[in-house]
């Protein structure tokens, strides 16, 4: 599963125009965000597509989580 999941976000952003909404920071200071192109939330597209799930502890972060 997981390298169907890489396959796919491979596939839809290779050579792409991207832009990252930033949520927060982590503990280590990375940024925790939302990756979308063309408009299109390409987490959302996972979850959809079912390459992905929504962990509870972090879905209040995402409105389109919470659907």
């Amino acid at each position: 599963p997981a390298k169907k999941a890489r396959d796919f976000v491979n596939k839809l952003v290779a050579n792409e125009e991207v832009f990252i909404r930033r949520i927060t920071k982590d503990k280590y200071g990375r940024t925790v965000g939302e990756l979308f192109k063309n408009e299109v939330n390409i987490q959302e597209l996972i979850f959809q597509k079912g390459h992905g799930e929504i962990h509870e502890k972090y879905a209040y972060q995402c409105a389109w989580s919470k659907k």
